[in-house]
């Protein structure tokens, strides 16, 4: 499949040898891209994107939460509101590991409309400095902060059973528990997870954790809440001298009502949840925090414990996108039916076995991405 070649004003400043230069219009196709990205298409098993088909479109070799995540990206770069976006990110393999760095830009016709979005992927540049001399935590602080802090942090709530486990990727990772027992009695629960691994999304992690633990008792409604943590992060960036390499979150925030036998929930780009009896509850969504600082506001839904199973399984994005050996993913269909098999056993059994199947289902691949299993119950 050929595709055009990227016009001289289109293409980005800086880009070296083996960079990959794509191109998309406005209904997510790619219309230019250089032979870099058809060699990278080729060599990840993207043939098929290349094979027989009339358009490649950027949300193909996206699912789950990525993708909705990208179309709320794309959404708001289209439409003028966001006019670049760049991320550290991950592209994996069961047998390799790979850092790359992607920036996003719009170009615009006479008229000021955006009609084009020029991707440019390069190797990740370095995340962290070696030492905190001018003031910053270094690597060492980072490090016990984050297991002080966040590894072996309780989670609990009044009238529930709560077991988690979070297994970084590395010593230390970007996904993130918190919780806070408010005064009316109900439990404000955050998993979060951060873009990116190791040391600078453990950076990121803990001044999610700062700023969820400053505004824990401030008034309003978990959408509020959301609403308000990424303003607040958003302007921890912009008084930021250095370039943050993990600047975005997707997640969940879940406030615990035990008196309604109902939970409010929020998903800024993040997974649905799983009940015991209903299994997989999509989720309404909105961007990840950290990006775009104004924005409407983050969709917010109430789900119900006696309709839906006492039970609740929240999860990050590693458990269910880690590979197997041939390339599939665990999924979240998967995750929801071993849920529902597990009924009858315990709390700790349930964590166990989900966990021991994942590892299972992965057999000699590397493991993907930080992993992380909130389970909570609903106690009589």
């Amino acid at each position: 499949m050929a595709f055009g070649l990227i016009l001289p004003e289109l293409l980005p400043a800086h880009v070296r040898e083996g960079d990959v230069v794509y191109v998309l219009d406005g209904a997510l196709n790619v219309v230019a891209a250089n032979d870099a990205w058809t060699a990278f298409a080729r060599d990840n098993h993207g043939d098929k994107l290349l094979r027989g088909r009339g358009c490649v479109n950027a949300l193909d070799n996206f699912s789950g939460s990525d993708r909705t995540r990208w179309q709320r990206l794309y959404q708001a770069l289209l439409a003028g509101r966001l006019h670049a976006h760049a991320e550290d990110l991950s592209c994996p393999s069961p047998q390799q590991r790979r850092a790359l760095h992607l920036r996003v830009t719009v170009s615009r016709d006479a008229d000021g409309k955006v009609v084009h979005l020029v991707h440019h992927v390069s190797g990740a540049a370095e995340t962290l400095d070696n030492e905190g001399s001018d003031g910053r935590p270094g690597p060492a602080e980072i490090r016990a902060e984050y297991l002080e802090r966040l590894l072996k942090r309780t989670v609990s709530a009044p009238r529930f059973a709560v077991m988690r486990r979070l297994l970084p990727l590395e010593d230390v990772g970007g996904d993130l528990l918190w919780h806070h027992v408010r005064d009316d009695g109900s439990t404000d629960l955050v998993l979060a997870d951060v873009a990116g691994h190791g040391l600078g999304a453990a950076a990121m992690a803990l001044t999610i954790e700062e700023l969820l633990e400053e505004a824990a008792d401030a008034p309003g409604q978990v959408h509020e809440q959301v609403m308000r943590l990424n303003q607040r992060l958003c302007q921890r960036h912009a008084l930021s001298e250095r370039r943050w390499p993990s600047s975005f979150a997707t997640g969940v925030f879940v406030r615990l009502r035990p008196e309604a036998q109902a939970l409010d929930i929020c998903s800024f780009a993040h997974h649905g949840a799983i009940f015991s009896e209903a299994g997989l509850v999509p989720l309404n969504s909105g961007l990840p925090v950290g990006i775009l600082r104004h924005l409407e506001a983050w969709p917010q839904q109430t789900l119900r414990f006696d309709t839906l199973g006492k039970r609740l399984l929240l999860f990050s994005d590693g458990v269910i996108e880690q590979f197997n050996a041939q390339g599939e993913m665990f999924g979240t269909e998967r995750l929801a039916r071993a849920f529902l098999d597990c009924k009858r056993l315990s709390l700790p059994l349930v964590l166990d076995h989900l966990h021991l199947l994942n590892e299972s289902f992965r057999g000699s691949a590397l493991i993907k991405d930080d992993r992380t299993w909130l389970l909570l119950e609903q106690l009589s």
